[in-house]
């Protein structure tokens, strides 16, 4: 039911977020797209829509950072052989960390809107938002407040 389908959601995600740190990007991508499926099968429309244009967003700061990881490492190689100058290399390390950056705000909108499609689910809790994993296994207590 709705409950299995937001866990398995929710591993897919866990997933493609370890294999974005180990560079598979293409299983990354995978793991992606059976999430926003999976979550299709849920929710409220416009939410639903959100969360779908946010992981649109996502894959497409994805792809342009991996561009621009390419390009720097380009211009790395022609700086090596003499046919670019410093310059070039340091606007390509620019462009691959601004590239960087859109990609973590995409992260971050993605989530929200995860969070809020959840959320309008009634599948937040108090234990769904406890803790949060690390790419090493581990897990560390969120910042809440104990009364």
């Amino acid at each position: 039911g709705l409950l299995e389908g937001k866990g398995r959601v929710d591993v897919l995600l866990r997933q493609a977020g370890r294999l974005h740190l180990l560079g598979r990007r293409d299983e990354q991508r995978a793991a992606l797209d059976e999430a926003v499926a999976l979550a299709d099968e849920t929710g409220d429309e416009a939410l639903r829509s959100k969360a779908r244009r946010s992981l649109g967003a996502l894959l497409f700061a994805l792809s342009e950072y991996d561009a621009a990881q390419e390009a720097l490492r380009l211009s790395e190689m022609n700086l090596k052989a003499g046919a670019m100058t410093t310059l070039d290399v340091l606007q390509a390390q620019d462009a691959a960390t601004q590239a960087r950056l859109r990609y973590a705000a995409s992260v971050v909108h993605y989530n929200q809107s995860q969070v809020n499609l959840l959320a309008a689910l009634g599948l937040l809790n108090e234990g769904t938002l406890t803790t949060t994993p690390y790419s090493d296994g581990t897990e560390a207590e969120s910042s809440s407040t104990e009364g």
